[in-house]
């Protein structure tokens, strides 16, 4: 008869939490490790395998599982950081729902019902996009069994962004912005690039007479020319030239930075927005910083050119998402 624990008495027997992690051992004396230390989900589910028992319904509820999954999945894709952050977002609105039932217990009616009482509608189809990967994940990785409960079940219908900044709505925020609002505006206006992006650009990223940034999403690269062909700076050059040249207190890595040379994380620089935003008398709802990325689309006389600055694969995305004004015509006469 084997000795009695003396600590983790809630496991059950041959379940046993070591320093690295959670060990079976088998009848013949010999043990496994089966999970890591901060896994007790996998750990039960692991342990009934051994022991061909069933588990209670409780013993791998979401909010585990999910807790595992946003350790895990998003290093493995290698998503961005503000990506990661959606996740968790999402997740955690997820949780307050779901978190103490159990991945089995999940049913497509759980999950129609959670999208039609969901208020934000758009965020209800995030939102279970994330539920599905966290579902598509705990049966690759041994949590479940069981069918995705997401699989089949349509989306609330959204109704893309329209909005279309003018020059002047441009020109009104950006004044009323500080330094690195300008910046980054300045940035985006003659990239079409995204604020994550131009936000981690460094001061390396500019080669000879190249600014070479990357899409986050996708991963297209794509060069931007800081000179014309008689090699005077163009428009973009300038604003690269004054953000290299300009005097500060210290100076940093990043393109965008504050007088003390520190790079500006996407939280300060959007509540820096918000209030030039404020500042130039508009409200949230009016104006954001991603409608910069269709109004470079919109204002360029060549759809092929703008899927080329903004760095889509296809350009039915650019056609689709981001060409917000109807084409100029003359009049039939």
């Amino acid at each position: 008869m084997g000795r009695r624990r003396t600590k983790n008495k809630n496991l059950p027997l041959r379940l046993y939490l070591r320093r690295d992690g959670y060990y079976y051992r088998h009848p013949n004396g010999k043990e496994k490790r089966i999970a890591p230390p901060d896994d007790l989900a996998l750990a039960l589910v692991e342990w009934a395998r051994f022991e061909g028992a069933t588990l209670e319904p409780d013993a791998t509820t979401f909010g585990a599982v999910g807790e595992q999954w946003i350790k895990a999945w998003p290093l493995t894709k290698k998503l961005a950081p503000r990506t990661q952050h959606d996740y968790r977002r999402h997740l955690d609105q997820l949780k307050a729902v779901f978190g103490q039932s159990s991945l089995d217990s999940i049913t497509p009616h759980d999950v129609a019902t959670y999208r039609d009482k969901r208020s934000a509608k758009t965020q209800a189809n995030r939102e279970i996009a994330v539920l599905s990967i966290v579902m598509g994940w705990a049966r690759e990785q041994g949590y479940t069994d069981k069918p995705n409960p997401c699989a089949g079940l349509r989306r609330n219908q959204e109704s893309g962004r329209d909005v279309y900044m003018s020059d002047a709505v441009f020109d009104a925020i950006r004044a009323a912005g500080d330094a690195t609002v300008r910046d980054a505006m300045d940035l985006a206006r003659r990239t079409g690039m995204d604020v994550s992006v131009i936000l981690q650009a460094r001061r390396a990223d500019v080669v000879g007479d190249e600014l070479q940034l990357r899409r986050s999403k996708t991963g297209v690269p794509v060069r931007y020319r800081l000179r014309e062909p008689d090699g005077e700076l163009n428009e973009l050059g300038r604003v690269v030239q004054d953000m290299l040249t300009r005097e500060r207190h210290a100076t940093g890595m990043r393109l965008v930075q504050d007088d003390k040379g520190q790079g500006v994380p996407y939280n300060t620089f959007s509540k820096r927005f918000d209030r030039a935003r404020l500042g130039a008398g508009y409200q949230s709802g009016e104006y954001q910083f991603r409608d910069i990325r269709p109004k470079v689309a919109t204002d360029q006389q060549d759809v092929q050119r703008a899927q080329d600055l903004l760095g889509h694969k296809h350009i039915s995305t650019t056609e689709r998402h981001y060409i917000r004004r109807g084409k100029l015509v003359d009049p039939a006469k």
